[in-house]
């Protein structure tokens, strides 16, 4: 990789004498306009790099996706869109995106000036130094860099040569679209564009953006995928200004430049069946990542879908996940997992008594006919849910793919029970009671694997809901 990566770096390297640096800021103006560099973390977590990717400069509009998420962190979604717009203004980053007569927010969007701008008063805190400190600690997490800072002689140059962006601050005032102070406003949005990185910080930062909010090493979670998925389509089409459209039909993925000379880009695409079979996955370790046979892969699967047992705890909702490790190309590959159906679906247990109670039937009405629709549905799931493994990994969120193909055969010998089994007989009474029992366990273990925070069905879609359930059913804590 690092030497295809000096090869492109070469290539491309003329190019540097096409553009210019920043020159209205001063201190941008000493950047090495020949400076050139590039930092990948892959798919499977190696980092590659090539060229001056270890010299640091400053975010500057870079930035953005970072105001845009701690503004979503803080508020929601629907709180900043009524804010800030989300529609491409065809502009550069710093023009006035004003109508006929006046200004209003679906002029502007997160990733020029004046968005930014008002992503700023949006943020927490109860002085803006406050806001800005929280601000950086979210950045230093998401560029992998606790010790972040900012670049002081840029800073200062920015906030002494700001006409421009005063000049947009003021208009959003005037308009309504800003209701505190300017300059304590301008100076949080001086000092974030002045955040000094390098090239692995912004490829950590495009990792964890890739991965719905995961850091690529740990698989911890920074922010909620909804999210995630919210600054992704910001990206896509407002990331680089008026060349988004050229940008996305070129190149085809979401990015983010800054007048410092900073690009960051991440390819966010995932497969996971014959149909997009050849797409790739998210840049993270926690997915399998690149496509292939591998039938060492078979048993593991086979075990983690169907046998495994689940991880239960003492707190709601009661299921933990169960870390899962398998090899894959010479890649140590991590996922989480919450049991086998089998383990966690107590109704499929009716399937073990499927020749027995099929046999009851037989002695009215000899037929094989349900016998082998049961079949063709446990084998159909079999097949669909070792494929997946095979052409997307061992992943929890390919259990859809099968599990109704084995509840669907789970539902017919239990038809026949009812049908064959009369309130006179004994036992009837006592199989309804069982039947109900395995019903229910696995209507529950469903419902609570959406509250489990790891699959983001429940937390991710409704933050706030989600936190005062928790809050409701731990009130003893």
């Amino acid at each position: 990789m690092e030497e295809l990566l000096e090869r492109l770096l070469e290539e491309c390297r003329p190019c540097t004498g096409a553009g210019r640096v920043a020159d209205y800021i001063p201190e941008l103006a000493k950047e090495d306009p020949d400076a050139l560099g590039v930092y990948v973390i892959g798919s499977e977590g190696k980092h590659s790099w090539a060229g001056d990717c270890r010299q640091s400069f400053t975010l500057q509009s870079v930035v953005k996706p970072v105001l845009l998420l701690q503004a979503l962190l803080d508020n929601g979604a629907e709180a900043v869109q009524n804010r800030v717009g989300v529609e491409a203004t065809g502009k550069p980053f710093d023009a006035i995106n004003a109508g006929e007569q006046t200004l209003d927010s679906r002029h502007i969007n997160p990733m020029v000036n004046m968005g930014a701008i008002v992503m700023c008063t949006l943020i927490h805190g109860g002085s803006y130094e406050e806001r800005f400190q929280r601000l950086l600690e979210l950045t230093g997490r998401l560029t992998g860099n606790p010790e972040i800072g900012i670049d002081e002689a840029v800073y200062r140059s920015e906030k002494s040569h700001g006409s421009k962006n005063r000049s947009l601050a003021y208009l959003l005032k005037s308009c309504g679209l800003l209701e505190d102070d300017v300059e304590e406003v301008l100076d949080c949005y001086f000092r974030a564009c002045s955040i000094q990185v390098d090239c692995q910080g912004l490829a950590h930062m495009g990792a964890v953006l890739a991965n719905r909010g995961r850091l690529p090493d740990s698989g911890q979670r920074v922010f909620p995928a909804a999210l995630a998925r919210y600054v992704n389509a910001i990206l896509m089409t407002c990331g680089m200004y008026d060349g988004s459209g050229e940008f996305a039909v070129r190149v085809g993925v979401p990015a983010k430049s800054g007048v410092a000379g900073g690009i960051m880009a991440y390819n966010y695409a995932r497969f996971g069946s014959l149909t997009d079979f050849g797409a790739n996955y998210n840049l993270t370790v926690n997915d399998m990542t690149k496509r292939g046979m591998n039938v060492g892969r078979l048993a593991p699967a086979f075990f983690t879908y169907f046998l495994q047992p689940p991880c239960m705890t003492g707190v709601f909702p009661f299921l933990q996940a169960a870390p899962f490790d398998t090899t894959y190309m010479g890649q140590t590959i991590k996922e989480v997992t919450f049991g086998g159906i089998f383990a966690c679906l107590p109704i499929l247990w009716v399937l073990a008594f499927s020749k027995r109670i099929l046999a009851m039937r037989a002695r009215q009405r000899s037929t094989r006919t349900i016998m082998g629709v049961i079949m063709v549905l446990i084998g159909s799931g079999i097949i669909v849910a070792l494929a997946d493994a095979e052409l997307a990994g061992i992943l929890q969120r390919y259990y859809a793919d099968f599990s109704f193909m084995f509840l669907a055969a789970a539902v017919l010998p239990c038809f026949v029970v009812n049908e064959q089994l009369f309130a006179a007989r004994t036992g009837y009474d006592l199989m309804l009671k069982v039947l109900l029992v395995l019903a229910c366990a696995s209507v529950t273990y469903s419902l609570l694997l959406c509250f489990v925070p790891e699959t983001g069905w429940y937390s991710n879609v409704y933050p706030w809901a989600y936190q005062g359930l928790l809050d409701s059913v731990l009130f003893w804590k």
